[in-house]
């Protein structure tokens, strides 16, 4: 079995024939070098409970997620202005779910997560420093401080909130992601120059993502650069949600359906597309949604709960078992990007089933 030597054992003599897992280390390499390997396989070692050697463990997801959020269902800002305390206190209480779960994927199920949070454009008698933006600030600190990535998505290029959250947030690496259909007129040919036009605008304001994912369903165009990250919604169209929703917790069943969907100009498969190139990643997204008053989900707990369908308007993997959509998602990994880590969305976050959450 591969393993670890204890941190503070290592001198530099031995660090010249200390070769755990194949790796040599010459007399020049330094200490920090070593505990940094030394760290890293600790910490693998940690998230992996069941005993097996870390570094040969099959059931270690080989991708990471992106968390989206995308609205506040009724719990809008002006939400807080009107009933108060007791609604702050359920918007604190959602997002501590939020980033509760977030954290639950990373260090329990060891998959990197990307924590992202819709930061709404002013309302008219909701100022910035409001108790809505200061609750969002607080689940963002959270997140950070939990070791989460963060991110923020908006549907309108009006960043006065925006860039009082990262104003307060201080200086960290994040994405700023916009759905398309909140932003007329993006499309394949020209969403690479729209992002660059965008990102010109934020950085004005002081706002500088590292990256700026645009979700639709864009197949790659020979003209897009960096900072775009295309994200490929795999829902909303009935072929792509009857595939999921009709095979329940059975990934490869799933996957398989998916796959044999015919690609048209109404409903193209992106499964079949070529969606990322030219340093562009492509992200599959897929929808958490659960239509009817059996399903379960974050969405009504910040809120009122008069909604028909809180938890979407569709049925997608919103009545699956968590532990099956993550095989899924490792199924696509296998399969689409075999030898490589992609990064897979889940949409949305007010979806999230709250049986997910214990899970």
């Amino acid at each position: 079995m591969a393993y670890c030597e204890p941190p503070g054992i290592l001198t530099a003599k031995a660090a010249s024939t200390f070769t755990p897992l194949g790796f040599s280390f010459s007399h020049i390499q330094t200490r920090s070098k070593i505990a940094g390997h030394v760290k890293h396989c600790l910490e693998v070692q940690r998230r992996n409970k069941n005993g097996t050697d870390p570094y040969n463990d099959s059931t270690t997801p080989s991708y990471s997620i992106v968390l989206w959020h995308e609205g506040y269902y009724q719990g809008k800002p002006w939400y807080i202005a009107t009933e108060g305390s007791a609604a702050l206190t359920e918007l604190q209480s959602y997002f501590d779910s939020i980033v509760g779960f977030a954290k639950s994927l990373q260090e329990s199920k060891g998959i990197p997560t990307r924590m992202l949070l819709t930061v709404p454009a002013p309302i008219t008698g909701v100022v910035a420093d409001s108790p809505f933006l200061t609750a969002l600030v607080k689940a963002m600190s959270n997140a950070l401080l939990v070791g989460l990535s963060i991110g923020f998505q908006i549907a309108s290029e009006d960043f006065t909130n925006l860039t009082a959250v990262v104003q307060a947030l201080g200086h960290h690496d994040y994405i700023v992601a916009v759905d398309n259909e909140n932003f007329g007129g993006i499309k394949a040919k020209n969403v690479s120059e729209w992002v660059q036009t965008f990102e010109a605008s934020l950085n004005k304001e002081g706002i500088f993502p590292t990256q700026i994912p645009v979700a639709g369903t864009a197949a790659f165009n020979s003209n897009w650069e960096a900072p775009l990250v295309n994200v490929w919604e795999m829902y909303g169209e009935t072929p792509y949600d009857t595939a999921i929703a009709s095979n329940r917790n059975k990934p490869q069943a799933a996957f398989a359906a998916l796959s044999q969907i015919p690609s048209t100009s109404d409903v193209p498969n992106g499964f079949k597309s070529t969606i990322s190139g030219n340093g562009v990643p492509g992200w599959y997204a897929f929808d958490m949604a659960c239509a009817g008053s059996l399903c379960d989900c974050l969405a009504p707990s910040f809120g009122k709960k008069s909604k028909a369908n809180p938890c979407g308007s569709y049925t997608v993997f919103g009545k699956w078992s968590l532990k099956y959509v993550l095989e899924f998602l490792g199924l696509v990994q296998a399969n689409l990007y075999p030898g490589s880590s992609p990064t897979f969305v889940l949409y949305q976050s007010d979806f999230l089933p709250m049986a997910w959450i214990s899970e």
